[in-house]
């Protein structure tokens, strides 16, 4: 018989592949734990880095802080605010800014070159009046300029008269009225007739009164002449003292004034008198129309 050579046992396949994927195993067992590591290695660093960083920052803006508090300037504590999109600041002339509450006023337009503002209104003229006083003749004394003085029982004594006339025009603006019209006689003495007498010519005046001074005449009484009316008045009939309307009293509105004065003094009275004749408005505050020439009465 023929003798045969055994070949050798070929090793199960499944082994060997068992080995090779334990080797693989435990390769990527390795990898995978080097990772891991590596891993744990750049996240330590970076753990570090950060505070190390944020250390940085924080000494960085502390610096900046420093040296912006050194320099007088912290801006850090400044407010932030967004400016409002439509407000403008209006400024004056000399580029001032306005007031807060009126930033958002539009600036007023300056005049064009040559052009100016327009005038106020003249004031209102004072109200015409509604009546006035016209004088035809008058006032004047009869007789005028140095009156004879007589002396009569030891009185001395002068006599004149007093007269005045007043128109009438109702067509006239404003009217002309009568009643507007009223006579008014002016006295003056001396400072001789004052020490003579040793004060005014009677108990009428203030004792007040001085020499040189022009008073309205009037009596003891303190009535006065060419009052048409009130306290002053004191009507005297015969052209006394009174206004006429043609040869009627109408002292209301009478167009003609007609008086009499007859001034004494004893004897032995010295000094002078001076007499005056005035026509006044009693419809305009009582503005003066029109005054007689002065006359005199020497008493010595």
């Amino acid at each position: 018989m023929r003798a045969f050579v055994q070949k050798p046992k070929t090793l199960p396949t499944t082994a060997t592949k068992t080995a090779t994927i334990g080797r693989s195993l435990i390769r990527q067992s390795r990898d995978l734990t080097s990772v891991a590591h590596l891993q744990r290695t750049i996240g330590n660093r970076a753990a570090v880095q950060r505070p190390r960083e944020r250390n940085r920052d924080e000494v960085k803006e502390e610096l900046v802080g420093t040296q912006s508090t050194r320099l007088g300037h912290d801006f850090s504590r400044l407010p932030v605010h967004a400016p409002p999109a439509t407000a403008t600041r209006t400024r004056n002339a000399d580029g001032i800014a306005a007031d807060d509450e009126d930033i958002t006023q539009a600036p007023t337009p300056a005049p064009a070159p040559g052009v100016f503002p327009p005038s106020p209104p003249p004031p209102a003229a004072p109200a015409a009046p509604s009546r006035q006083c016209h004088v035809t003749s008058g006032p004047t004394y009869t007789p005028s300029g140095t009156i004879p003085v007589t002396n009569t029982g030891g009185r001395k004594s002068a006599t004149f008269s007093m007269a005045a006339r007043f128109g009438t025009a109702f067509v006239t603006v404003p009217p002309r009225v009568p009643s507007c019209c009223e006579v008014r006689q002016y006295i003056r003495w001396d400072d001789a007739y004052h020490r003579s007498k040793g004060g005014p010519p009677h108990g009428g005046f203030p004792s007040s009164a001085t020499a040189g001074t022009w008073y309205e005449d009037r009596d003891a009484s303190d009535k006065r002449y060419g009052h048409r009316s009130g306290v002053h008045s004191d009507p005297i009939a015969g052209c006394g003292d009174e206004y006429l309307t043609g040869r009627t009293r109408d002292q209301a509105n009478g167009d003609t004034y007609c008086g009499r004065d007859s001034p004494g003094a004893p004897a032995t009275r010295m000094g002078t008198f001076n007499f005056q004749l005035k026509v006044i408005d009693t419809c305009n505050g009582s503005m003066v129309k029109a005054r007689s020439s002065i006359i005199t009465v020497r008493w010595g």
